[in-house]
């Protein structure tokens, strides 16, 4: 069941022209009876411990978009799907490690909707591949109620994976080969781990000391010492059109989802479109931290003749791409680019010019008609940061399409990749 029910990462839309940009990031679905994945908003996961090769708890905070149908009955009245991707090339992060989870250690609770007058319990864990050739590590968690009835909409719950301490919980991958401890690299992937369920989370060894940063008093001759924990939180929230307007500039386009972008149907042809989602981060990193962006292909799509909607080069007197900035307001450039916005914090998008300026997103295909009109891989870009420990860094991320007259008639899509990296 739970194998027919995993998600492709992608959305196409049959039409003369339908354009999908997916987030890459591994699933979460909150299934029901009959198995139907239903849709969640607003996902995050919270590491207990962000360093490589480390025992840590997640907690995964979601709101459920649709009533959900219980029973006080036998059985489990729905279950969550958890899906943690590899990395082709380097094998399965998890491994052989993945112990037997048991349900004793899982923890599902929920606020608002209907949430006051249910009682969950956690029955069942179950584990559906485990160091082999799939895609993905994935695990089910079955949840029963003590009630009869539905659990209303909007719903905010939070669901504990692993056990607060010991083997019971999930293994971060360890150093890639050739990084150690406080190591750079020219390869931004080689000194991150990427731990991502619902959104990319990824979390960086400390520079020196692995067991956090001790702070430490003296009073009296008695050494009083206290271990602050690392923690690094990131989420990709939905925006509607209408903000997205107010925000930047009046255009047409689709309200978005935390996971999906679609701007489906185009029927009008060298016409600006746009759509956004903000971005989240919180940690107490003290050297702050760095998300960057990444495309696996430009807008894509299979057949014959051209098969790419360009990335952005934006104005002709004020060329971008996917390193440099520029003005995009003529409607004839046509391409798929962005810009970036601060909504708090102070100027922590990497844009000389908010808002009005626009970028190419570094594409990553080594083949070359993959990416156009700059053959890839490319250097990853940062989109926003900040040098010290934050709360709530926040920043709009606005996404921009124009297409062609000659553009062939198809479906195009690419997956956008965020990874968020906090310096320990």
């Amino acid at each position: 069941m739970v194998k027919n029910l995993r998600k492709s990462g992608k959305i196409g839309i049959a039409a003369l022209l339908g354009v999908a940009i997916v987030l890459a990031m591994s699933g979460l679905y909150l299934l029901v009876r009959p198995a139907e994945a239903l849709a969640l908003s607003s996902r995050k996961d919270t590491l207990q411990d962000s360093r490589h090769g480390q025992l840590s708890r997640h907690t995964f905070v979601f709101t459920t978009a649709t009533a959900l149908s219980t029973d006080s009955g036998a059985g489990a009245d729905f279950s969550v799907v958890l899906n943690f991707p590899t990395d082709a090339g380097e094998g399965d992060p998890y491994g052989t490690s993945v112990p037997n989870f048991v349900a004793a250690n899982m923890g599902f609770s929920c606020t608002g909707g209907d949430c006051a007058s249910h009682t969950f319990t956690v029955t069942d864990v179950e584990e559906s591949n485990n160091g082999g050739s799939a895609a993905n590590d994935e695990f089910l968690v079955a949840v029963s109620s003590n009630v009869t009835g539905d659990l209303d909409l909007g719903a905010v719950v939070t669901l504990t994976f692993g056990a607060s301490s010991g083997a019971q919980r999930l293994t971060n991958p360890a150093d890639n080969v050739g990084c150690t401890d406080g190591a750079t690299s020219a390869d931004a992937d080689i000194c991150t781990i990427t731990v991502a369920t619902s959104e990319a989370i990824t979390g960086t060894t400390p520079a020196a000391v692995d067991s956090g940063n001790v702070l430490t008093a003296h009073i009296s001759g008695v050494a009083v010492s206290v271990t602050v924990a690392e923690s690094l939180t990131f989420q990709i929230n939905s925006e509607t059109n209408a903000n997205c307007d107010t925000q930047f500039s009046a255009l047409g386009g689709p309200d978005t989802s935390s996971s999906a972008v679609n701007f489906g149907t185009i029927s009008s042809t060298d016409t600006l479109l746009h759509a956004c989602q903000f971005l989240k981060v919180a940690t107490n990193a003290s050297g702050g931290y760095v998300v960057t962006a990444e495309e696996d292909t430009s807008l894509n799509r299979t057949g014959t003749g051209d098969l790419t909607v360009d990335d952005a080069i934006c104005d002709a007197g004020t060329p971008c791409d996917f390193d440099t900035e520029g003005a995009w307001i003529t409607v004839t450039r046509n391409g798929f680019g962005y810009s970036c916005k601060t909504k708090s914090g102070t100027s922590v998008c990497n844009f000389t010019t908010e808002t009005t300026n626009y970028k190419a997103f570094a594409c990553q295909s080594s083949t070359a008609a993959d990416c156009d009109p700059t053959d890839g891989p490319l250097a990853k870009q940062n989109v926003m940061s900040d040098g010290g420990a934050v709360s709530d860094d926040q920043a709009y991320i606005e996404y921009k399409l124009s297409v062609g007259a000659t553009q062939p008639s198809g479906t195009y899509d690419n997956s956008i990749t965020y990874i968020a990296t906090p310096t320990f």
